[in-house]
Parts: C-alpha cells; sequence; structure tokens
C-alpha cells in the first residue's frame, strides 16, 4: 500500500505554521495577520508551552518562539523509515511519526496533540541544545531541485502506470485537484516555492485517491502491488517537495504590507 501520508491533507497546518510564523519572526507581516492565518489552517490552540501548560491561543506560541530564538521554523514530514529532522527527545519520533508532521523552531517543536488534534489543539515540547536535531529532506534540497525532482518522479510514474495498463482516467481525480487548495502563503514567501507548494498539494491529492481507489484499475491484488510500487516515489517525491515549499525562505525581504 502507498504510505499513509501519501495523500494526507492536514500537513496544511503545520505548513501554515512554518511559513507565517517565519514570516512575522522576519517583520514582514503583522501578528493578527499570521494568527489569523495560522488558525484559519486549523491550528486554535497550544498545550504545553514553556511556564504555561494549559491550551493556549496560537499567539501565544509566537511571542514563545521569539524569546527562544527566533530562528526559521521548518516543516517535517516524518514516515516509519524516514525521521529524518526529528529531534531526538524521547518519545517525539514516535509522535511525530503517528501525527505525520512536526514543525521544528529555535528551541520548540510543535506538533498535533492527540488529546485533541481533531479540535484544532497542537502540543509544543521543549529542545534544548543537548537534543540533536539533524537536517530535513527540505533543507537539504533547494526549491528549483524539488521542483525538478517532483517533475521527474511524475514522469516515471506517468510510464510505470502506462506499461503496468493502469494509467486510466478516474473522475475523481478531477475534483480533488480542484479541492487540493494550498493554505494562504504570507506575501514574502518566495513566488517559487508557493507554485511548488500547490503543485505537490495536488498531487497528493490524487495520491490519496489512487490509496482509496481499490484496486486502482488493477485486475488482481499482484497488480495492485505493482501498482503503489511504481507511486511510491512519487508519494516521497511529493513529501519532500512539500517540506521544501513551505520551510522556503524568501530571497527579497521587501514585501508591500
Amino acid at each position: 500500500m502507498l504510505p499513509a501520508s501519501a495523500g494526507r491533507s492536514n500537513v496544511l497546518s503545520g505548513g501554515a505554521l512554518t511559513a507565517w510564523a517565519n514570516s512575522w519572526l522576519r517583520g514582514a507581516v503583522s501578528y493578527d495577520a499570521a494568527v489569523s492565518a495560522i488558525h484559519d489552517a486549523g491550528i486554535s490552540t497550544i498545550r504545553s508551552l514553556p511556564d504555561h501548560p494549559e491550551p493556549a491561543p496560537v499567539g501565544w506560541a509566537l511571542s514563545a518562539l521569539r524569546s527562544s530564538g527566533g530562528s526559521p521554523l521548518r516543516l517535517v514530514l516524518p514516515v516509519p523509515g524516514d525521521i529524518r529532522g526529528v529531534p531526538g527527545l524521547p518519545g517525539l519520533p514516535a509522535a511525530a511519526t503517528r501525527a505525520e508532521q512536526l514543525v521544528v523552531g529555535s528551541g520548540l517543536a510543535f506538533l498535533p496533540d492527540d488529546d485533541c488534534a481533531a479540535a484544532g489543539g497542537w502540543l509544543a515540547r521543549e529542545l534544548t541544545d543537548a537534543v540533536p536535531v539533524g537536517a530535513t529532506p527540505g533543507e537539504q534540497q533547494t526549491i528549483s531541485q524539488a521542483a525538478g525532482a517532483l517533475r521527474l518522479a511524475v514522469l516515471a510514474a506517468t510510464d510505470a502506470l502506462d506499461d503496468l495498463d493502469l494509467a486510466r482516467w478516474n473522475p475523481g481525480v478531477e475534483s480533488l485537484r480542484h479541492r487540493a487548495q494550498t493554505i494562504s502563503l504570507p506575501p514574502d514567501h518566495e513566488p517559487s516555492a508557493a507554485a511548488l507548494a500547490t503543485r505537490s498539494a495536488q498531487l497528493s491529492a490524487i495520491l490519496e485517491l489512487a490509496g482509496t481507489d481499490a484496486p486502482g484499475g488493477a485486475i488482481s491484488t499482484y497488480g495492485a502491488l505493482r501498482r503503489d510500487a511504481a507511486l511510491c516515489p512519487l508519494a516521497v517525491a511529493v513529501r519532500e517537495a512539500l517540506m521544501t515549499a513551505y520551510s522556503a525562505i524568501p530571497v527579497r525581504r521587501k514585501v508591500d504590507r
């Protein structure tokens, strides 16, 4: 089967927190604009912020990030077998893999709260200098590299499905394309990164359909397994492109506010 995260749209909430908090930290958007955008993307409260264990409004997390150093946040989308970029805090790799998303900042990490994720509740985890944090897949490539890898993965998946005679049209694809809307990104977000986020979200939605469309045009279980194997590299490219797109730091800092 395709990885569970291949078509999950919940990464948009972590993407919003990453992009808008970064924009606010560099002074490109107002506090109210950042809080509103993050809230609209599905994050309403954050629990276990420093010195405040109870759920607090999203804006408190922004203040905590600035107090802890204000370095840029990065989006991590861990899956079993690939938890690059997840800090080595006890229990955090497993929790982040279950949530399929994590936002890592200076001294703090954020992920959906198991107890109230459906209601927009997130959880903060404090990080120290002693906690090892590696580079994420999103940091290990530029926007152009991620976009190029995504194009190649799409071509390879199309060719593989053609060879398997599985590239039939599913009427649900078109509706998913229109439904797969990315979050509203801040005005100073790099345009090429915004375009990559949109393309990746569309492909993520299509992968979601492929993963639930049993048996996806295949005439046997063996055929379905071959279909999933053909799509897995595309799922990896989509995941890495999303991390790159939402974590991108703009080249140009001057924007109209």
